[in-house]
Protein backbone atom coordinates (compact mmCIF):
# COMPACT_ATOMS: atom_id res chain seq x y z
CA UNK A 1 0.00 0.00 0.00
CA UNK A 2 1.24 3.32 -1.10
CA UNK A 3 0.88 5.79 1.79
CA UNK A 4 2.07 9.31 3.06
CA UNK A 5 2.33 10.72 7.04
CA UNK A 6 0.97 13.93 7.82
CA UNK A 7 2.38 15.43 11.21
CA UNK A 8 3.32 18.72 12.12
CA UNK A 9 5.24 17.45 14.95
CA UNK A 10 8.53 16.16 13.72
CA UNK A 11 9.15 13.32 16.85
CA UNK A 12 5.92 11.68 15.48
CA UNK A 13 6.55 11.77 12.22
CA UNK A 14 9.96 9.81 12.64
CA UNK A 15 8.23 7.47 14.83
CA UNK A 16 5.48 6.31 11.97
CA UNK A 17 8.15 6.78 9.44
CA UNK A 18 10.23 3.96 11.50
CA UNK A 19 6.62 1.62 12.04
CA UNK A 20 6.73 1.81 8.32
CA UNK A 21 9.91 1.10 7.23
CA UNK A 22 9.14 -2.00 9.01
CA UNK A 23 6.41 -3.22 6.84
CA UNK A 24 7.13 -5.13 3.76
CA UNK A 25 3.16 -3.98 2.86
CA UNK A 26 3.56 -0.21 2.74
CA UNK A 27 6.03 1.88 0.80
CA UNK A 28 6.41 5.18 2.12
CA UNK A 29 5.70 8.05 -0.71
CA UNK A 30 5.84 11.13 1.83
CA UNK A 31 6.10 12.49 4.97
CA UNK A 32 4.52 16.26 5.63
CA UNK A 33 4.75 18.51 8.65
CA UNK A 34 1.70 20.28 7.46
CA UNK A 35 -1.69 19.29 5.16
CA UNK A 36 -0.91 22.42 3.05
CA UNK A 37 2.25 20.43 1.28
CA UNK A 38 0.28 16.98 1.44
CA UNK A 39 -2.26 18.66 -0.48
CA UNK A 40 0.20 19.94 -3.40
CA UNK A 41 1.33 16.20 -3.34
CA UNK A 42 -1.98 14.43 -3.22
CA UNK A 43 -3.44 16.50 -6.36
CA UNK A 44 -0.54 14.86 -8.79
CA UNK A 45 -0.31 11.40 -6.80
CA UNK A 46 -2.32 9.26 -5.85
CA UNK A 47 -1.68 6.87 -2.65
CA UNK A 48 -3.84 3.93 -0.89
CA UNK A 49 -3.37 5.34 2.95
CA UNK A 50 -2.95 8.03 4.94
CA UNK A 51 -1.44 8.86 8.66
CA UNK A 52 -3.19 11.86 9.49
CA UNK A 53 -2.71 14.36 12.44
CA UNK A 54 -5.70 16.13 14.10
CA UNK A 55 -4.61 19.04 15.46
CA UNK A 56 -2.08 20.93 13.03
CA UNK A 57 -1.28 24.90 12.17
CA UNK A 58 -3.34 26.49 9.22
CA UNK A 59 -5.31 23.66 8.48
CA UNK A 60 -6.11 20.61 10.90
CA UNK A 61 -6.55 16.88 9.62
CA UNK A 62 -10.37 16.64 9.43
CA UNK A 63 -10.23 20.57 7.66
CA UNK A 64 -8.06 18.92 5.34
CA UNK A 65 -10.17 15.84 4.26
CA UNK A 66 -13.01 18.07 3.76
CA UNK A 67 -10.72 19.79 1.06
CA UNK A 68 -10.20 16.58 -1.09
CA UNK A 69 -12.89 14.98 -3.46
CA UNK A 70 -11.25 11.69 -2.97
CA UNK A 71 -9.35 11.26 0.00
CA UNK A 72 -7.36 8.23 0.56
CA UNK A 73 -8.35 5.49 3.07
CA UNK A 74 -6.99 7.51 6.43
CA UNK A 75 -5.91 6.41 9.91
CA UNK A 76 -6.30 9.54 12.37
CA UNK A 77 -3.26 9.85 14.41
CA UNK A 78 -3.61 12.31 17.85
CA UNK A 79 -3.52 12.81 21.51
CA UNK A 80 -6.73 14.37 21.62
CA UNK A 81 -9.70 11.34 21.87
CA UNK A 82 -12.11 13.65 21.50
CA UNK A 83 -12.23 14.22 17.98
CA UNK A 84 -12.87 10.45 17.40
CA UNK A 85 -16.82 10.75 16.69
CA UNK A 86 -16.16 13.62 14.41
CA UNK A 87 -13.43 11.74 12.38
CA UNK A 88 -15.52 8.53 11.26
CA UNK A 89 -18.19 10.78 8.91
CA UNK A 90 -14.77 10.92 6.72
CA UNK A 91 -13.03 8.14 5.06
CA UNK A 92 -11.35 7.03 8.22
CA UNK A 93 -10.71 3.73 8.96
CA UNK A 94 -9.06 3.48 12.36
CA UNK A 95 -8.19 6.09 15.40
CA UNK A 96 -4.80 6.18 16.87
CA UNK A 97 -3.98 8.02 20.28
CA UNK A 98 -0.57 9.10 20.81
CA UNK A 99 1.71 7.56 22.10
CA UNK A 100 1.16 4.84 19.11
CA UNK A 101 2.09 1.38 20.50
CA UNK A 102 3.57 -0.74 17.12
CA UNK A 103 0.87 -3.32 17.59
CA UNK A 104 -2.04 -0.80 17.92
CA UNK A 105 -0.16 0.57 14.75
CA UNK A 106 0.12 -3.48 13.05
CA UNK A 107 -3.56 -3.19 13.55
CA UNK A 108 -4.67 -0.55 11.88
CA UNK A 109 -2.56 -1.21 8.77
CA UNK A 110 -4.09 -4.72 8.28
CA UNK A 111 -7.59 -3.40 8.95
CA UNK A 112 -6.89 -1.26 6.29
CA UNK A 113 -5.36 -3.20 3.97
CA UNK A 114 -8.34 -6.06 4.75
CA UNK A 115 -10.95 -3.05 3.45
CA UNK A 116 -8.70 -2.19 0.64
CA UNK A 117 -8.60 -5.91 -0.45
CA UNK A 118 -12.03 -6.40 0.44
CA UNK A 119 -12.63 -3.12 -2.40
CA UNK A 120 -10.69 -4.53 -4.76
CA UNK A 121 -12.14 -8.50 -4.43
CA UNK A 122 -15.36 -8.28 -2.27
CA UNK A 123 -15.89 -12.41 -2.47
CA UNK A 124 -13.91 -15.43 -1.13
CA UNK A 125 -12.55 -18.01 -3.29
CA UNK A 126 -15.82 -19.91 -3.00
CA UNK A 127 -17.88 -16.83 -4.84
CA UNK A 128 -18.91 -15.33 -1.33
CA UNK A 129 -18.26 -12.82 0.56
CA UNK A 130 -15.65 -13.65 3.09
CA UNK A 131 -16.75 -10.63 5.52
CA UNK A 132 -17.83 -7.24 5.19
CA UNK A 133 -17.22 -3.51 6.82
CA UNK A 134 -20.14 -1.73 8.21
CA UNK A 135 -20.25 1.41 10.04
CA UNK A 136 -21.82 0.82 13.43
CA UNK A 137 -21.38 2.89 16.81
CA UNK A 138 -18.34 5.29 15.67
CA UNK A 139 -16.06 2.77 14.16
CA UNK A 140 -16.00 1.03 10.70
CA UNK A 141 -16.22 -3.00 11.86
CA UNK A 142 -15.08 -5.78 9.82
CA UNK A 143 -17.75 -8.69 10.45
CA UNK A 144 -16.65 -12.29 8.83
CA UNK A 145 -19.95 -13.39 7.16
CA UNK A 146 -20.03 -16.64 8.32
CA UNK A 147 -20.44 -15.25 12.18
CA UNK A 148 -23.43 -13.63 10.48
CA UNK A 149 -26.49 -15.47 12.00
CA UNK A 150 -29.36 -13.21 10.48
CA UNK A 151 -30.28 -9.63 9.77
CA UNK A 152 -33.05 -7.86 11.25
CA UNK A 153 -34.66 -4.60 9.08
CA UNK A 154 -35.84 -1.62 10.92
CA UNK A 155 -37.06 0.65 8.63
CA UNK A 156 -33.73 2.80 7.68
CA UNK A 157 -31.74 0.75 10.08
CA UNK A 158 -30.82 -2.90 10.16
CA UNK A 159 -29.70 -4.95 12.81
CA UNK A 160 -26.40 -7.71 12.00
CA UNK A 161 -27.09 -10.45 14.84
CA UNK A 162 -23.84 -12.84 15.48
CA UNK A 163 -23.47 -15.57 17.74
CA UNK A 164 -22.44 -13.40 20.42
CA UNK A 165 -22.95 -9.82 19.56
CA UNK A 166 -25.13 -7.36 17.40
CA UNK A 167 -24.88 -4.05 15.15
CA UNK A 168 -27.24 -1.07 14.37
CA UNK A 169 -26.43 -0.07 11.05
CA UNK A 170 -27.62 2.72 8.94
CA UNK A 171 -28.61 0.97 5.71
CA UNK A 172 -31.50 -0.21 4.02
CA UNK A 173 -33.20 -3.58 3.95
CA UNK A 174 -32.70 -3.23 -0.01
CA UNK A 175 -29.21 -2.38 0.62
CA UNK A 176 -27.94 -4.94 2.76
CA UNK A 177 -30.14 -7.88 0.50
CA UNK A 178 -27.52 -6.76 -2.15
CA UNK A 179 -24.42 -6.47 0.08
CA UNK A 180 -25.39 -10.29 1.51
CA UNK A 181 -26.94 -11.57 -1.50
CA UNK A 182 -27.64 -15.48 -2.61
CA UNK A 183 -27.04 -18.45 -1.91
CA UNK A 184 -25.61 -17.81 1.41
CA UNK A 185 -28.13 -15.24 2.53
CA UNK A 186 -31.58 -15.92 1.98
CA UNK A 187 -34.85 -13.80 2.61
CA UNK A 188 -36.96 -15.42 5.36
CA UNK A 189 -39.26 -12.42 5.84
CA UNK A 190 -40.03 -9.00 4.65
CA UNK A 191 -37.82 -7.86 7.49
CA UNK A 192 -35.34 -10.99 7.88
CA UNK A 193 -32.19 -12.28 5.67
CA UNK A 194 -30.49 -15.35 6.84
CA UNK A 195 -27.59 -17.09 6.91
CA UNK A 196 -28.43 -20.55 5.39
CA UNK A 197 -25.03 -21.97 6.75
CA UNK A 198 -26.42 -20.92 10.57
CA UNK A 199 -29.64 -22.62 10.21
CA UNK A 200 -30.25 -25.51 12.57
CA UNK A 201 -33.48 -26.68 11.57
CA UNK A 202 -36.97 -25.53 9.99
CA UNK A 203 -40.47 -27.07 12.07
CA UNK A 204 -43.16 -25.71 10.90
CA UNK A 205 -43.18 -22.02 9.48
CA UNK A 206 -40.31 -21.11 12.15
CA UNK A 207 -36.34 -21.56 11.25
CA UNK A 208 -34.27 -21.91 13.87
CA UNK A 209 -30.58 -20.50 14.63
CA UNK A 210 -28.81 -21.71 17.41
CA UNK A 211 -31.78 -19.73 20.57
CA UNK A 212 -33.06 -17.43 18.11
CA UNK A 213 -36.41 -18.75 16.09
CA UNK A 214 -37.31 -16.52 13.28
CA UNK A 215 -40.93 -16.83 11.81
CA UNK A 216 -41.13 -17.53 8.12
CA UNK A 217 -43.73 -15.90 5.81
CA UNK A 218 -45.09 -18.22 3.39
CA UNK A 219 -44.23 -16.67 0.44
CA UNK A 220 -40.26 -16.70 1.03
CA UNK A 221 -41.06 -20.01 3.14
CA UNK A 222 -41.79 -21.85 -1.07
CA UNK A 223 -39.25 -19.85 -2.36
CA UNK A 224 -36.66 -21.15 0.67
CA UNK A 225 -37.62 -24.60 0.45
CA UNK A 226 -37.61 -24.50 -3.88
CA UNK A 227 -34.20 -23.50 -3.66
CA UNK A 228 -32.93 -26.68 -1.45
CA UNK A 229 -34.49 -28.57 -3.00
CA UNK A 230 -32.68 -27.57 -7.04
CA UNK A 231 -29.19 -26.74 -4.95
CA UNK A 232 -29.40 -30.51 -3.94
CA UNK A 233 -29.54 -29.30 -0.41
CA UNK A 234 -32.74 -31.02 0.49
CA UNK A 235 -34.22 -34.05 -0.84
CA UNK A 236 -37.62 -33.54 -3.12
CA UNK A 237 -40.52 -35.63 -1.76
Amino acid sequence: MKCVIVDDEKPARELLEDYVGKMETLELKGSFRNALDAHAFLQKESVDLMFLDIQMPELTGLDFLRLLSKPPLSIMTTAYKQHALESYDFHVIDYLVKPIALDRFLKAVQKARDFLQYQQNPTSQGGQKAFIFVKTNQKIVKIPTQDILYLEGYREYIKIHTSDAFYLVLMTFKAAAELLPPPQFFRIHRSFLVNLNRIDFIEGNYLHLGKKELKISSTYKTALINYLEESKQLPSA
